[in-house]
């Protein structure tokens, strides 16, 4: 008989179980992305009329087609200040431990194990890329000795998500299979995003703005960066000229012209400003409305934050990611778990939940515990083990007539105060 991947059998008279670790094939019909025609999707420049005509194509309601709009996705994710944004929200929600509970609500270290591997490491980086990208499709690999041995990414440009359409061409929007039916769909697990074409979708036209100033300001400091070399020759006379121009060629690359003897160049520089920030403010611009996008705000990425504001940034953060971990743990529980119950990878009524517990740094640690021997005795074994230090028992202090304990400080203090009182009472009697 065979329970959850297990084979159980009898030995001798006493029931056994006898674990053999099964291996699961993914049926060849069942892999969507051996569908696909692998086709290179070429880079062009980008500019602001070509992101409004890729959405207009991606919105349409007979043959919608994110193609375009993949290709300036893939372009406009290469910008530095974008990626490192998109990688931070993601490290946040990486970053925390987690656990899997069975029906019963206690953490199952069986299960927990099936999770703590590479495959589920790159699912949960490329369910967090749908939050960019938007609807994504992760397709699982072959099972072997009781463990899943990959997913994989479908591409981008060969899905069509209105229809749930793998395509097979990426340039015809309808040819292909589709993903939610089966033998597909045991395979596979569709991450949907509220942000129907994601948040690349409002990046685009603020990196587009961002790299023509980049560009500009390089032209910029091409022409006014360095010195403008000029040589005045007699323009009619050919071999002079020749001469001249071969010489200005050899320096260097500095801008350089050749003139007539009475030719002028003069070279207008905008007034009111430096000619550099219009460029510089509107990359900064940029940048700053990128931050706020992904982040929420621009405390955490901005070294000119103060420290007041930089705390409140640092709370807006905070509840980005724990946005991002409530849906994270939806998904896993919602889609992914009843798919691994089905192929007989996790027990059915397991349960992803994140580890809250907070994590203290040592020195954070060693002040709680400093005020805790104070006044209670504390287990030097677990001090031994929290803090690597061998200790023995505690070292008596000698008696230097210093300050009584805080209880025998309190009774003196009493004491002092009605003195008088019984003083004044032997008095009486006496």
């Amino acid at each position: 008989m065979k329970i959850l991947g297990y084979t159980i059998g009898k030995t001798s008279e006493i029931e056994v179980p006898q674990i053999v670790n099964f291996d699961k094939k993914k049926p060849k019909k069942a892999r969507v992305g051996s569908t696909i025609q692998e086709q290179q999707v070429f880079r062009a420049r980008q500019e602001v009329k070509n992101w409004r005509n890729a959405i207009t194509q991606a919105e349409a309601i007979s043959t919608p087609n994110t193609l375009e709009l993949v290709r300036i996705y893939k372009d406009i994710v290469l910008d530095g200040h974008l990626s490192s944004l998109i990688q931070t929200r993601k490290i946040n929600v990486l970053s925390k431990s987690y656990n899997l509970t069975d029906s019963n609500g206690e953490i199952d270290e069986n299960m927990t194990e099936i999770f703590q591997s590479a495959w589920f490491r790159k699912f949960s980086e490329l369910a967090l890329d749908s939050l960019f990208w938007g609807t994504t499709l992760i397709e699982f690999g072959d099972i072997v000795d009781d463990i899943l041995t990959d997913v994989d990414l479908i591409p981008y440009e060969n899905l069509n998500p209105q229809q749930k359409i793998v395509k097979r061409n990426i340039y015809s929007p309808t040819d292909g299979v589709k993903y939610d039916e089966k033998p597909y769909a045991d395979w596979n697990v569709e991450v949907l995003e509220q942000e129907r074409f994601g948040l690349l979708n409002k990046c685009v036209p603020l990196i587009i703005w961002k790299k023509n100033a980049l560009g500009a300001w390089s032209i910029r400091s091409d022409i006014f960066g360095m010195p403008l070399r000029i040589g005045k020759t007699d323009t009619r006379d050919e071999e002079s000229r020749g001469k001249m121009i071969e010489m200005m060629q050899k320096m260097d690359v500095a801008t350089w012209g050749v003139f007539d003897l009475d030719d002028e160049i003069e070279l207008v520089e905008p007034t009111g400003t430096s000619g550099y920030e219009i460029y510089k403010d509107l990359v900064e611009i940029a940048n700053s409305e990128l931050s706020k996008l992904i982040l929420g705000q621009t405390g955490t990425t901005d070294e000119k934050s103060f420290t007041g504001s930089a705390e409140v940034h640092e709370r807006v953060s905070l509840e980005y990611t724990r946005a991002d971990m409530v849906w994270f743990r939806f998904l896993v529980n919602d889609f992914l778990i009843p798919k691994l119950v089905k192929l007989g990878l996790v027990k059915d009524g397991s349960t992803f939940v994140f580890d809250t517990k907070e994590v203290l740094t040592i020195e954070e640690q060693w002040n709680i515990d400093k005020e805790m021997i104070q006044v209670f005795d504390v287990d030097i074994e677990y001090l031994t083990e929290k803090y690597g230090t061998k200790i023995n028992a505690k070292k008596e202090q000698p008696d230097k007539g210093g300050s009584a304990p805080a209880n025998m400080s309190v009774f003196n203090n009493l004491q002092k105060m009605y003195q008088g009182y019984f003083d004044s009472k032997e008095d009486e009697c006496c």
